[in-house]
């Protein structure tokens, strides 16, 4: 069985989540998958995409992304039949935080 779990449905030129995170997106990737034979996909944003990652790291490029909400995020997934996942960084010394955000 084929999967993929590392698709973002929010791609740096959508600019706001509510252009990416809809079933209309998320059928074009079921779409594309069931062409290609590939049974089970996932999806990973990137964790820095979220404004609860500040909490994590204040850096710029960060403080720059961070306009999602998470909650929102993971509400929508499960409304699909993608697997939900993030995509995070290591950040030492931030591990406890990062445990419990995730």
């Amino acid at each position: 069985m084929l999967t993929d779990y590392h698709l973002h449905l929010r791609t740096d030129d959508v600019g706001k989540a509510e252009d990416a995170f809809t079933q209309a997106n998320v059928t074009r990737y079921l779409e594309a998958a069931e062409a290609k034979d590939i049974a089970e996909l996932g999806v990973s944003e990137h964790l820095y995409r979220f404004t609860e990652a500040l909490e994590l790291w204040r850096h710029p490029y960060w403080e720059s992304q961070a306009r999602d909400d998470l909650d929102a995020y993971c509400e929508f997934v499960r409304t699909t039949p993608l697997k939900l996942g993030i995509e995070a960084d290591y950040i030492r010394g931030a591990e406890d935080r990062t445990a419990s955000l995730l």
